[in-house]
């Protein structure tokens, strides 16, 4: 695979990994920007955003612009998440111009009808609405929203219904202006392409103004504990401690802590709350991260009556992990089971597109699948304990709990 990053004059960075054998390519606008950076009286601005570039550019109307990207007989959609906006498309080779066309008309001349931002906001309402009715959604909202009280990074990606409703034409159109420039964006593009293409790509996202680079607030966080009482059948926990940034040296440590405690039905917490407890149909355990902050979480979803013999499970297992640490044999099985998994991911070009974006905005470089393998091969038990050990510390525990709860809880 050959790799090439072209500055252009706006700042704006285009990626291209070049895989020739193949008969398809994926590009991907990246704008490193989400819900951390909006203030909160335009908060769920990025994602009111991705939703309304869809809705027809200022020469071509919604209908005109659906079936141009299914044309391309590919797969187009976005998505936002707390630092950053994707908007990206999955086509034939021959169709990489088009799509590169279609995606910049999209950012750079987006229609924002009031008809059509009056319609969508209807459609995020009932995008609030279900997930406020998907209790693991909300209790998982409502840890963030508590143990990052006040932060940017705790507020729902959505934004709120009051915030919503200002939200007009003039707040979406300045605040592209100002977000999505060239110091702020990341074209990225794998699979097989032409020079003729990479050159007009370039030329097509170098009309985006140069800018500045987004800045954001500190992510603080402060234990918490929350109860949220809904009339449906099961009890839905959430628990949170610190974790690890995204670009902390110990993330292939946390990582493989996870994959062994709570990531797959093999994981402790699986084998014990589930297998050998029966007190919940899943559980698991998530390592997120942002640039400057991360969290480890544990959810799962159990009768109320059930509620505190799991919770107890779940802290025995921990203080089985901090006395004794993890076996050599669980540690070589997280180590293929993560190697394996990563390899498979980025078999397609969108994914590996995905990877190229990410691996530049986090570190500013491509990535280097022999030296991340290496870095898994080089951790032992005793650093997974020290980390674990770092993680799992009582005074810092989140809780939160959604479900219809007896009233001493």
């Amino acid at each position: 695979m050959s790799y090439r990053k072209i500055l252009l004059p706006n700042g704006l960075r285009v990626l291209c990994e070049e895989i020739p054998h193949f008969h398809t390519a994926s590009i991907g606008v990246w704008v490193q920007n989400g819900s951390r950076h909006e203030p909160a009286r335009l908060s769920g601005i990025s994602h009111f955003i991705e939703h309304m570039v869809f809705k027809g550019t200022e020469d071509m109307p919604a209908a005109e612009l659906a079936a141009a990207l299914d044309r391309i007989g590919g797969h187009a959609n976005a998505y936002t998440t707390k630092e950053t906006t994707c908007f990206y498309t999955n086509c034939l080779s021959r169709h990489l111009t088009f799509a590169a066309e279609l995606l910049c008309d999209m950012l750079l001349r987006p229609a924002l009808r009031p008809e059509d931002i009056e319609c969508e906001r209807g459609v995020i309402f009932e995008e609030i609405s279900m997930y406020e009715d998907t209790p693991e959604d909300l209790v998982a909202e409502i840890l963030s929203r508590d143990s990052l009280a006040g932060c940017p990074v705790g507020r729902p990606i959505l934004g709120s219904r009051a915030a919503l409703r200002r939200m007009g034409h003039d707040e979406m159109a300045e605040y592209m202006r100002s977000h999505y420039t060239g110091a702020n964006m990341v074209v990225s593009v794998c699979g097989r392409f032409s020079e003729a293409d990479i050159d007009r790509i370039c030329s097509l996202f170098s009309a985006f103004p140069a800018g500045k680079k987004n800045a954001s607030r500190k992510c603080v966080y402060t234990p918490s504990r929350s109860v949220r009482r809904k009339d449906i059948e099961q009890a839905h926990l959430a628990l949170r401690w610190p974790g690890l940034c995204a670009t902390d040296g110990d993330r292939y440590t946390l990582r493989l802590l996870n994959t062994i405690f709570g990531d797959g039905i093999s994981s402790r917490l699986f084998q014990r709350v589930r297998e050998r407890d029966g007190a919940c149909y899943s559980i698991c355990g998530v390592a997120a991260a942002v640039t400057d902050a991360g969290f480890y979480d544990i959810y799962t979803a159990t009768g109320c009556e059930s509620l505190r013999s799991a919770e107890a499970s779940i802290r025995d297992e921990i203080d089985r992990l901090l006395c004794d640490g993890v076996t050599q044999e669980e540690l070589d099985r997280a180590r293929d089971q993560t190697e394996a998994g990563m390899l498979i991911s980025l078999e397609g070009t969108g994914p590996r597109m995905s990877q190229l974006a990410r691996t530049e905005l986090l570190f500013g470089k491509f990535p280097d699948l022999e030296k991340t393998c290496e870095r898994y091969a080089a951790v032992t038990r005793e650093d997974i304990l020290t980390l674990a050990r770092r993680i799992f510390r009582e005074e810092l525990k989140s809780h939160a709990l959604v479900g219809n709860l007896p009233q001493d809880l």
